[in-house]
């Protein structure tokens, strides 16, 4: 059984504080991730991996190689600009552990992804050459953000749209039209967050922690 005390009242007319164009960040990090996985299922369906790397094909001595710990104080260098420090070899010993590395992460996802997947996501990939929960999710996301930006607010109930999301997951749209709406709707967040004033560039932290602050005393002195 669901309720709403006072307390919770009180938030629910606070909720708006909690917003601000930041958001955009976390909405679209989101669908960036979703559309990066929808790519890269697409090309594993298209050119599946054979074999896994070795590190013969890296120019890479079998027996030896870098530990974890050097490779994260190469990566540390390359970060603050610094490699000009290190010797040649060092360097060349480095890209190609890191490439070889890299290649070994991704053989180890495609596996993953291989022998773990969802049998019926799996065949709505075959058929429709995409993952229709990734796109459903990534698309829906985008707009409620481009939404935010433009209105300051969050809509989360999508009944104008709500028949067009659902199509997407059943072949409704091909995988063209996924990736070409996601990444245009990608550019226009970016666009608004940079232009738009509906929404504080952050929230007001001050505020909020007196609000919590507040509302706990009430809370406890009640219990």
């Amino acid at each position: 059984m669901l309720f709403c005390n006072e307390f919770c009242e009180e938030v629910r007319a606070f909720r708006d504080n909690f917003l601000s164009a930041k958001a955009k960040y976390r909405f679209l990090g989101f669908a960036h991730s979703q559309l990066k996985r929808i790519k890269t299922h697409r090309e594993w369906m298209r050119k599946p991996p054979a074999a896994p790397p070795t590190r013969k094909e890296f120019g890479l001595p079998e027996t030896m190689g870098m530990t974890k710990a050097e490779i994260g104080a190469f990566e540390a260098l390359e970060k603050r600009a610094m490699m000009e420090e290190l010797s040649k070899e060092a360097i060349i010993l480095y890209t190609k552990e890191k490439a070889y590395k890299n290649k070994q992460s991704e053989w180890n996802n495609y596996q993953t992804w291989l022998n773990q997947r969802n049998p019926v996501r799996a065949e709505m990939e075959r058929k429709y050459g995409f993952d229709g929960k990734f796109a459903i999710h990534m698309i829906r996301t985008s707009r409620m953000c481009k939404e935010l930006l433009e209105t300051g607010k969050l809509n989360i109930k999508r009944i104008h749209d709500r028949e067009e999301l659902l199509s997407i997951r059943t072949g409704g749209w091909t995988y063209e039209q996924v990736v070409e709406e996601a990444e245009r709707l990608e550019v226009r967040c970016e666009e608004l967050y940079k232009t738009s004033t509906v929404l504080p560039r952050a929230p007001d932290i001050n505020k909020i922690d007196a609000f919590v602050v507040d509302l706990t005393s009430r809370y406890l002195s009640k219990c």
